[in-house]
């Protein structure tokens, strides 16, 4: 923790903790509230993007690099977690929004998942299961936090939380990739820890 690149890698493993806990735990909630019985049918779509966004997004990195398929899940991130402030101003939330938002998170987690294995991969590949270890372990730690916050937060206020960890996140991601280490370069790989 002493790394300049894992302490500029921080947020957007506390991000990726809190997407976790905001689609298992407050999402799959407010779904049980519309209609317990899509439950598992949004579970399924969710699995579903996942898996497909995970395989497609790998193909696209080896061709793009990492920063355009982070950039495309926070994107999808956000229009999954506004839809719901959006669409209950508009009419009262259907089954409908929870499938198109399941999409739009499976494919946002895929994306960053994709992302962050590659580049804890590269960054720390000597030194794997430090750099693993590390991120497993903020992102547990965030995932317990909001599990144990989720039901003292208004829906509302989990969004905006989980959004602005996720914005935070992502400057810091292109911080450490502009300003201290090229995330996609393998040249960076375990690079000296003064770095």
């Amino acid at each position: 923790f002493t790394d300049k690149r894992m302490l500029l890698l921080v947020l957007i493993c506390i991000y990726s903790g809190a997407s976790q806990s905001f689609f298992f735990g407050i999402v799959t909630k407010q779904i049980t509230l519309i209609n317990q019985s899509l439950l598992g049918y949004v579970m399924a779509v969710f699995g579903t993007a996942d898996a497909i966004g995970s395989f497609v997004f790998g193909k696209v990195i080896d061709l793009f690099g990492r920063k355009p398929i982070l950039l495309l899940s926070a994107l999808f991130i956000l229009a999954g977690s506004l839809s719901f402030p959006i669409m209950d101003m508009v009419t009262p939330r259907s089954s409908a929004q929870f499938f198109f938002s399941a999409v739009l998170f499976g494919l946002s987690d895929a994306g960053f998942f994709t992302v962050l294995y590659a580049t804890f991969g590269n960054l720390y590949a000597k030194r794997a299961e430090t750099g693993f270890g590390a991120f497993r372990l903020i992102q547990s730690t965030t995932t317990a936090v909001y599990y144990f916050l989720g039901p003292y937060l208004s829906f509302y206020v989990s969004i905006g939380l989980l959004d602005g960890f996720l914005c935070l996140g992502v400057l810091s991601y292109l911080m450490l990739d502009f300003f201290v280490a090229d995330v996609d370069s393998k040249e960076e790989a375990d690079a000296s820890v003064n770095n």
